[in-house]
């Protein structure tokens, strides 16, 4: 729990520092998780530091993944939820007026909560039931675009893969809307 606020008050921080460079930018978006199997929506920043470098901090949290069987008399729920906060370096290598690709690379926290329960079908009896969670630090490598069509908003698309307990690849689409 300690680690998760000290990287809010990072990302935070960085939220509020006003880049000399100049252009800074706010995301939402939406996003699915291979390893995870379902949807979620992101929501950051990105501040540029030079022409070709920005700092890009984002928190993703994905929906609820919920799954019910009956075997053996039993029924079995389990439900997962996951969130990650990520600090990323994009950096710039192709930007100009219709289209910018850029390459990705950064820290990523994701925590994982998990809850099962299994309950005899004939009596309804909670037979067994048990609940966790765990995070841990990985990193993030990917590629993105940004498609400029408006002067104030810009969508754009990403593909990271995030390196850590999840192991998973991340594919998140949205609009960029420009701050200053």
């Amino acid at each position: 729990m300690k680690s998760y606020r000290y990287f809010l008050i990072v990302i935070l921080l960085v939220l509020s520092c006003n880049f000399s460079f100049g252009q800074s930018r706010i995301f939402p978006g939406l996003v699915f998780g291979s390893e995870i199997e379902t949807a979620g929506i992101t929501f950051g920043g990105e501040f540029f530091v030079s022409k070709k470098v920005s700092i890009s901090p984002d928190f993703i949290f994905y929906f609820a993944n919920k799954e019910s069987r009956v075997s053996g008399g039993n029924k079995v729920e389990t439900k997962t939820n996951l969130w990650e906060l990520n600090g990323n370096v994009h950096y710039y290598f192709v930007d100009n007026s219709n289209i910018a690709f850029y390459g990705l690379g950064g820290l990523n926290y994701s925590h994982v909560g998990y809850e099962y329960k299994r309950t005899d079908v004939d009596s309804g009896v909670i037979e067994s039931q048990f609940d966790g969670s765990d995070g841990e630090i990985g990193l993030n490598f990917g590629v993105g675009a940004n498609f400029p069509v408006r002067r104030n908003f810009t969508p754009y698309a990403e593909l990271k893969y995030v390196a850590a307990s999840t192991d998973q690849l991340v594919i998140g689409a949205g609009l960029k809307f420009k701050l200053r």
